[in-house]
């Protein structure tokens, strides 16, 4: 896995709910952000191409 190390600033909250949403699913909170933006990537791309697709068909 190629990663690339970036900095964002996130609300506290926002952190502590990361890390007990993580510790639910037995991951740190630094993998399950990868892994949900990984998620939420994949997911619009899909509809962004399927919707590329429709655009074509009409």
């Amino acid at each position: 896995m190629d990663l690339q190390i970036v900095s964002i600033r996130l609300q506290k909250s926002l952190i502590d709910d990361l890390k007990d949403l993580a510790g639910e699913d037995g991951l740190g909170y630094r993998p399950y952000i990868r892994q949900l933006l990984t998620h939420h990537v994949r997911n619009e791309k899909r509809k962004r191409a399927k919707h590329v697709q429709l655009s074509r068909d009409e």
